[in-house]
């Protein structure tokens, strides 16, 4: 995990639980479980590793009664665990891993926190939102994630977390899903239906904050979008950018690019004329995709 947002993150689950205690400098403790196999657990497609991170006691600032301050008293930050998930295809066939993946992150914690690392070319839109269901029941605002390359179902999964962090030479790719279905006409026209409006309502979820009503519509329609690392930035798909290994926000990072004259500012006046309406509150105004396309969850 990044130093800068390990730190935000631990503010954010623990702050609510500090707690003054009174221990011994004997007792004083920072300790983590380095990665072992029963820390490692791994499919076809993907790999969590957890990181433990103990009970840690940080001296605290306790006065008495005349305002003098009291050696001895420590303030308990309580453990929580890093799960680091390295993610591939959504294309896992070892079901028995995948569904060992899932229960391990559904059994976390208040306090512990989700890192995923993204690169990977898409998949199985039904797996891909098995992995938003858990992030958004048991990671709400403790979630994270660094993106190498993400084509349409990872480029929506770079998208699930709270922070969303790229690196100079990130793509990522969006269009509609894909497939095919076997069986009789009825059912298969049944389920193109069912999938296609159920998938146009999870898009423009994920979607409607970054791109315009157009750009909505064409994307629903079948149109590859890319988008390089300064683009994400601009439109807030992306929070931050690890450049050389330093860390930069958004606001960080157009400010002395620009000012360095690696981004133009033509470029950045063209970014906003072309995201300046992002609000999609009606989803009735993103035309159908063509029901011709009888396609799968891909």
């Amino acid at each position: 995990m990044y130093k800068k947002n390990e730190k935000f993150l631990r503010t954010e689950s623990s702050k609510n639980s500090l707690k003054p205690t009174t221990f011994s400098e004997s007792s004083k403790a920072v300790s983590q479980s380095a990665p072992s196999p029963d820390n490692i657990i791994m499919s076809d497609s993907h790999t969590l590793i957890k990181k433990v991170i103990n009970d840690e006691f940080l001296p605290a600032s306790v006065l008495s009664d005349d305002g003098k301050p009291i050696d001895g008293f420590y303030e308990q930050v309580p453990g929580y665990t890093i799960y680091k998930l390295f993610i591939g295809d959504f294309d896992d066939d070892s079901v028995h891993g995948l569904n060992r993946i899932i229960h391990e992150l559904q059994e976390s914690g208040p306090n512990d926190v989700l890192e995923c690392h993204i690169s990977g070319y898409g998949g199985k839109t039904t797996e891909g939102i098995t992995l938003f269901n858990v992030i958004n029941t048991r990671f709400k605002n403790r979630s994270e994630s660094y993106l190498n390359f993400g084509y349409s179902m990872n480029a929506l999964a770079f998208m699930m977390t709270k922070e969303r962090i790229v690196y100079e030479h990130s793509e990522l790719m969006l269009h509609a899903w894909s497939g095919g279905y076997i069986g009789k006409a009825n059912e298969i026209t049944t389920r193109v239906k069912h999938v296609d409006k159920f998938l146009k309502n999870f898009f423009i979820k994920m979607l409607k904050d970054y791109f315009t009503k157009e750009e909505l519509d064409d994307i629903i329609k079948g149109n590859d979008h890319w988008l390089d690392a300064p683009q994400m930035l601009h439109r807030g798909i992306a929070t931050g950018i690890i450049i050389d290994g330093e860390y930069f926000t958004k606001e960080e990072y157009f400010e002395k690019y620009t000012k360095k004259g690696k981004i133009k500012k033509s470029w950045l006046k063209k970014q906003e004329e072309s995201t300046e309406d992002t609000e999609t509150d009606d989803i009735s105004e993103i035309d159908e995709r063509p029901k011709e396309q009888e396609q799968d969850q891909e």
